[in-house]
Order: C-alpha cells, then sequence, then structure tokens
C-alpha cells in the first residue's frame, strides 16, 4: 500500500484490466506518462496483489478510459479499497498490494 503514491495516476490511458484468477492478481494495462512534460508514454501495468473484488462503475464510453486519481476509501486488516477516478466513472478495488510493474502481454 505505501507504494500508492509512487504511482502517477493522472493522465494514465487505461488500455485493459487483466484478473489472474490463479495468482489472485489484477493488473491494469495503462499507457503511462514517463515524462508528462514531453508527452512521452509507455505501456505499464498497475499490479495489485492478493486482490480480493474489482468494482466498474462507468457510462458507456468511447475510447479508453483515463485515470485521473487514486485514493485510500479504508483499510481493513492487511486490506485497502482504493477509489480509481475515470473520465468515465470510477472503479473501486480491494487488494493488499499496488505497485507499478509490467503489463500484461498478449492481450
Amino acid at each position: 500500500m505505501e507504494r500508492l503514491n509512487d504511482i502517477h495516476w493522472h493522465d494514465c490511458e487505461l488500455i485493459a484490466a487483466v484478473e489472474i484468477p490463479s495468482q489472485n492478481v489484477l493488473v491494469l494495462n495503462v499507457k503511462y506518462p514517463d515524462d508528462w512534460e514531453n508527452n512521452i508514454f509507455s505501456l505499464k501495468g498497475i499490479v495489485f496483489e492478493d486482490y480480493c473484488s474489482q468494482q466498474v462503475n462507468e457510462i458507456p464510453f468511447e475510447g479508453r478510459p483515463t485515470l485521473l486519481e487514486a485514493s485510500v476509501q479504508c483499510a481493513e486488516e492487511d486490506y485497502f479499497v482504493i477509489r480509481i477516478e475515470t473520465n468515465a466513472g470510477y472503479r473501486i478495488v480491494k487488494a493488499k498490494r499496488v505497485f507499478l510493474g509490467s503489463p500484461v502481454q498478449n492481450l
């Protein structure tokens, strides 16, 4: 959870949300702003480990949603609940850890 603030959430374009049930992992494949000022983006994964659930509350949207911000809604035992605002609505994810890592390939 300590890595939440290390992730630059704003302006990440959501490519895919990939659940890997056998590993209890959710990966948000995003175009990540490596150098926002120079408009340089790369494909990365926002990885949620020991993931329990994801709730998507977004309107029908043309194109890819863009992440705007993320905030912790609550923490319970080892888990946290994070709300991710997008330009199409929001998502709620419950997991133990989150970090910036590799995207899931071959979608």
